[in-house]
């Protein structure tokens, strides 16, 4: 399954928003900011709420919490420059390349469960998305939101690197 997140500004409770290869809108990240935490949902296009997210930025880690009524997990992402990620309640590791934008989500077992790429395939630079495990596809979009929090910016000036 092939996604594409990009960032919505359209207003203040927007984070994300993920389409399918067609470039429909198929689900939306919304959040309100709080004091110290952003507490964000991942809603389709019927308005429920599929799961929810908790985002909270410390000075040396930011914590975020996932959960459905039926999961829960927790990421850890240490490091100033978010370098270092650790799951609870999955078995999954990131691995980051050099871009700082690009990771693959790998299960214990090494298998891939999503890799996240920059994608310039059009006009609006988003990031691609290819989930491989099917059943963890919401979760894999959560995690992507919230490794992305961490670089707002990043996605924008993705655009300028030049490869």
């Amino acid at each position: 399954m092939k996604l594409f997140l990009r960032r919505d500004k359209s207003d203040e409770s927007s984070r994300f928003v993920v389409s399918d290869e067609c470039g429909r809108d198929i689900y939306k990240i919304c959040g309100k900011k709080g004091a110290c935490v952003d507490r964000m949902a991942l809603i389709n296009t019927k308005g429920d709420t599929l799961l929810k997210v908790i985002f909270a930025p410390f000075s040396f880690f930011t914590i975020c919490n996932i959960s459905t009524p039926s999961e829960h997990f927790s990421l850890f992402i240490n490091g100033y420059k978010n370098t270092d990620y650790k799951f609870y309640g999955v078995d999954w590791n990131i691995l980051k390349s050099s871009d700082g934008l690009s990771f693959e989500i790998i299960n214990n077992d090494k298998s891939v469960v999503m890799i996240q790429s920059i994608s310039r395939a059009s006009s609006d630079l988003a990031l691609t998305l290819e989930i491989f495990d099917s059943s963890k596809d919401l979760f894999c979009v959560a995690v992507c939101a919230c490794v992305n929090m961490l670089n707002l910016d990043g996605i924008k000036s993705a655009a300028t690197v030049n490869l």
